[in-house]
């Protein structure tokens, strides 16, 4: 219910952390233990070619650790909306291995196949 309000922008991102971290419905005290250096999943996105910014968002932590619980809508989506992410390999057994150890920082830095677009993706 939750992700569906923040869908459809009746609650912003920020908004839906803190119900969710105040109703535990991660099941885990919203997957962060007191004093946790992640706070946020960062993925940016640059076209090589013109030095242009295609994406730079940043999620609550939170957010991600129920969407990665619930399974492959949030990567559906993310293709469906920047289908230039398909060009990039991303391991996300990885991303949920360093949010369960709380190690932040980069966690990937690929070039597309045609080297044009750089995908980085960090743990804050």
């Amino acid at each position: 219910m939750i992700q569906k309000l923040v869908e459809e922008k009746k609650l912003t991102a920020e908004q839906a952390a803190e119900l969710l971290s105040k109703l535990d419905l991660a099941g885990d005290g919203g997957g962060l233990e007191p004093g946790s250096k992640i706070r946020y999943f960062r993925v940016k996105l640059d076209n090589l070619k013109d030095q242009r910014n295609l994406m730079d968002t940043r999620f609550p932590i939170i957010l991600v650790q129920m969407g990665i619980k619930m399974g492959r809508k949030i990567w559906a989506d993310a293709l469906k909306n920047y289908p230039e992410i398909k060009d990039f390999k991303v391991n996300f057994m990885e991303i949920w291995s360093r949010i369960q150890k709380d190690e932040p920082g980069k966690v990937t830095d690929t070039v597309s196949r045609d080297g044009s677009r750089q995908l980085q993706v960090w743990l804050e």
